[in-house]
């Protein structure tokens, strides 16, 4: 889709004149002083792309490369539409690693929803100096106004790059949420549209309450959502099972745990593991997790032993036998473990609030329980990694064997090729090796 009308030059040399006066104001700092900048609706036929310098230079790098000695004004249509082109992902010049078609489709989505929502920040002239991705999509849907604050035409230069980098490099004043608390946010959100529903006052009928929420978090969606439920109920149970329930301030650096340990967890349900072999299953990660001896590329390489979820699409893992079974087996009793876990968590508490450690004897064969399901985790991916090798030789034959499969249905392909005959060398020295491994295997 193109806007109706191409760049004009502002002939009357002040935008404002030609833009709508808004309500809302932004603040800047223009010659070392705040200042509140009125928004405009500007004309977008106003407006061109300034990424000459910025978040998007090398853009402009890659085209003047693809155009060698060609001027580039982006104020002229041509540029102007590859310039858009570009900054929607949609443009030959794209490179795959700018992940400009992700970032575009989001605010795409996001700006047909809620309209545009930041405004941008506009030379007198009416450059773009931030928000021209805003612009390239407010293009890509038709839409003839651009929200933006318009910088005086007496802005000094330094300004200007100090408003630009402030926005686009400046780290965020306001704290960002940890990693815990972005759950618990979530959940709250959920909590309150669930209840909003039950009530009968229900915002959007045909949305679930994960929708809801996706659609109040930028670049969200409903799958990610309910993945960041699993995980705070997840901890949820590791804090009830470590008897420190809604002690959400003891999880800190262990939030990235429960990504991958939840995984492991549903890979067990759906498999259909039973109720007594769930909860030693939890026990063990709660454990790993509690003392810190379990990293995400371990919980990945657990989820790939256990044979992963059946329930997902793609190619499923290789269950590794041998390491599956002595996994299960030397999985820890669960009330044991539980007695260890409290144990340890109340002194680390105790340690956290500068307290007096609890007077508690340490549970019965503490330090044995506590010491087999530390070692169960090396123990079970030595073996995998063994039975890995030993695994080897027969994915080199199942892959021969689907290649050979491939190679019958090309039959008339090799015909037409003119390797006819040495296609049938080939074969026959496969057929060789064949039945000298068959010998080999066959003890002959």
């Amino acid at each position: 889709m193109k806007t109706k009308e191409e760049y004009k030059v502002i002939e009357s040399e002040d935008l404002k004149e030609l833009s709508t006066l808004t309500n809302r104001s932004f603040r800047v700092v223009l010659k070392g002083k705040p200042k509140d900048l009125p928004v405009y609706e500007i004309p977008i036929k106003y407006l061109y792309f300034n990424i000459e310098n910025g978040r998007y230079a090398d853009r402009m790098i890659k085209l003047r490369s693809n155009n060698p000695g060609v001027s580039i004004d982006p104020k002229q249509p041509k540029w102007r539409d590859d310039i858009k082109d570009m900054l929607l992902g949609t443009s030959k010049h794209t490179l795959p690693g700018w992940g400009d078609k992700v970032a575009a489709d989001r605010l795409k989505d996001d700006i047909e929803k809620r309209t545009q929502l930041v405004p941008g920040l506009v030379a007198h002239d009416g450059g773009v100096l931030d928000g021209n991705r805003r612009l390239a999509v407010l293009m890509e849907l038709g839409r003839e106004y651009f929200d933006g604050v318009i910088l005086p035409m007496d802005t000094p230069v330094e300004d200007k790059w100090r408003i630009e980098a402030g926005l686009q490099l400046g780290k965020p004043i306001v704290q960002p949420y940890s990693p815990v608390n972005e759950l618990l946010k979530v959940r709250e959100g959920l909590e309150i549209f669930r209840r909003l529903k039950r009530d009968g006052r229900d915002p959007s009928p045909n949305k679930s309450p994960e929708k809801l929420v996706a659609e109040a978090i930028y670049g969200r969606d409903e799958k990610e959502i309910q993945d960041w439920l699993d995980r705070i109920n997840l901890m949820d149970q590791y804090l009830e099972f470590i008897n420190k329930k809604g002690r959400y301030d003891l999880i800190g650096d262990r939030s990235e745990r429960f990504l991958e340990s939840v995984k492991v967890v549903e890979a067990a349900k759906n498999q259909g593991w039973k109720p007594d072999l769930m909860e030693r299953l939890k026990a063990w990660l709660f454990h790993q997790i509690l003392e810190r001896e379990i990293s995400n590329w371990d919980l990945r390489e657990i989820y790939k032993i256990i044979g992963g979820d059946p329930t997902k699409r793609g190619k499923k893992p290789r269950e590794k036998t041998k390491a599956r079974d002595s996994f299960v087996q030397g999985l820890p009793d669960s009330r044991k473990i539980r007695e260890i876990c409290i144990h340890t968590a109340d002194i680390e508490d105790a340690d956290i609030n500068n307290i007096k450690k609890p007077d508690k004897k340490k549970p019965e064969k503490h330090d044995d329980v506590r010491v087999k399901s530390l070692e169960l985790k090396d123990e079970t991916l030595g073996s995998a990694q063994i039975e890995e090798k030993e695994d080897t030789p027969i994915k080199k034959l199942e892959e021969a064997r689907d290649r050979l499969d491939v190679v019958r249905g090309s039959v008339d392909i090799i015909k037409r090729s003119g390797k006819k005959e040495f296609a049938v060398r080939l074969l026959k020295r496969i057929s060789n090796i064949a039945d000298d491994c068959m010998k080999l295997l066959q003890g002959k």
